[in-house]
C-alpha cells in the first residue's frame, strides 16, 4: 500500500508538473505572439512613415531645384540691355554692324550664369526657325532644333521637359525653355534654353540623411533604367524588374516588402513624380528597418520565458 501511495503521489506530481507547465508557459507563449504581432504592426507603420517622409521631402528637394533653375533661367534677360542685344541677334544676320558685339555682351552673360551652378550644362539661344545662334557648348553652334519639344512649346510658352537621358553622354538631362518676346511682349522672337545635367541631383540624393547604412533613393525613367547613383550596382545601364520599380511605372504611390535590383530584402516606398517624368524610390533593408523590432520582442519573449520558469520552480516549492 505503501508503493502504491506513493506511486499515486508521485502521479500526481507529474500531473500537477504538466498542468502548471502548461498554464503557465502556454499563455505566456500565446501572449508572446500576439504582443510581437501588436508591435509589428506599429514598428511597421513608423517605418513607412519615415520613408514616406524622406520620400516627400526628397521629391520636393527635386522640384524646389528645377524650380531655382526655372528662375534663373527667367532672370537671365532680366534688364533691358541683354534682352536688346538677343533681339538683335535674333533680328540680324553675323554681318551686321554691332552684331558681334551684342553677341560678346550675351556669350559673357551666358557663362557667368553657367559658372553658377555645376548643375547647369549648356544655356543656348535659339531664332524663330530653331537654329542655334549662340550656345556655351561650341561644338552645337549651328545645329538646328525646330522638332524638339523645348523649341515648339518653348517659342509659346516656359517648358520643362522630363528627365532625359542623352544620346551622346548617355547622361541625365533636362530642359528648361521660355520664349524671347519682342520689346512689346507679344510677338515671340526667339527660345531661350537651359540644359541641365545629373548632376546636382546626384548631390541632393548623395546628401539623403535618416536611413541608416543600407537606405537609398533613386529615380528610374519610365523605361524602367536607374539614372542617379545606387550603393551596390557599379553600372545604372541595367533595367531593373523590382516590385517597386513595376508599381512606380505603373503611376502608382505606396509601399510595399520585396527585393531590391541587388537581391536584398528591403521596405520601400515609391511615388511617381508627374512634373519630370520619374520614380522616386526609397528603400531600406528590413533587417536594419526592423532591427527594433527583433530587439524589443526577443528581449519580451525572454522576460515572459524567465517569469514563467520562476513561477513553476515558485508553484513547486510551494506544492512540496
Amino acid at each position: 500500500s505503501n508503493i502504491r501511495q506513493k506511486f499515486h503521489r508521485g502521479g500526481l506530481y507529474l500531473s500537477l508538473l504538466g498542468a502548471i507547465v502548461l498554464f503557465t508557459f502556454l499563455p505566456q507563449i500565446i501572449l508572446g505572439f500576439v504582443f510581437r504581432e501588436q508591435v509589428s504592426d506599429q514598428i511597421t507603420e513608423q517605418v513607412v512613415a519615415k520613408i514616406r517622409a524622406i520620400s516627400a521631402l526628397q521629391a520636393h528637394e527635386i522640384m524646389c531645384y528645377f524650380e531655382e533653375m526655372d528662375v534663373a533661367l527667367a532672370n537671365v534677360l532680366r534688364t533691358s540691355d541683354s534682352r536688346n542685344h538677343v533681339l538683335y541677334l535674333l533680328g540680324n544676320s553675323a554681318s551686321a554692324d554691332d552684331y558681334f558685339l551684342a553677341q560678346q555682351d550675351i556669350n559673357e552673360l551666358f557663362y557667368s550664369v553657367l559658372n553658377q551652378d555645376e548643375g547647369i550644362a549648356e544655356l543656348f539661344l535659339l531664332d524663330s526657325s530653331g537654329r542655334l545662334v549662340l550656345s556655351t557648348d561650341q561644338e552645337h553652334r549651328g545645329n538646328h532644333h525646330a522638332d524638339m519639344p523645348f523649341f515648339q512649346v518653348g517659342f509659346q510658352e516656359r517648358f520643362m521637359s522630363d528627365l532625359l537621358l542623352s544620346p551622346e553622354s548617355g547622361e541625365t538631362e533636362i530642359y528648361i525653355s521660355e520664349p524671347v518676346l519682342d520689346q512689346s511682349e507679344s510677338v515671340p522672337q526667339g527660345v531661350l534654353v537651359m540644359r541641365l545635367n545629373g548632376q546636382s541631383l546626384a548631390e541632393i540624393f548623395a546628401n539623403m540623411q535618416n536611413l541608416g547604412e543600407t537606405g537609398e533613393a533613386y529615380l528610374v525613367l519610365p523605361s524602367g533604367q536607374i539614372i542617379t547613383p545606387l550603393q551596390h550596382a557599379a553600372t545604372t545601364s541595367s533595367n531593373f524588374q523590382t516590385y517597386g520599380i513595376q508599381e512606380v511605372l505603373a503611376g502608382k504611390d505606396g509601399f510595399g516588402l520585396y527585393s531590391n535590383y541587388a537581391g536584398a530584402e528591403v521596405i520601400g516606398y515609391y511615388r511617381w513624380i508627374p512634373q519630370l517624368g520619374v520614380g522616386l524610390l526609397v528603400e531600406q533593408t528590413t533587417s536594419e528597418a526592423f532591427v527594433d523590432l527583433e530587439r524589443t520582442t526577443n528581449w519580451a519573449l525572454v522576460t515572459r520565458f524567465l517569469t514563467a520558469i520562476i513561477s513553476v520552480v515558485a508553484i513547486l516549492a510551494i506544492s512540496k
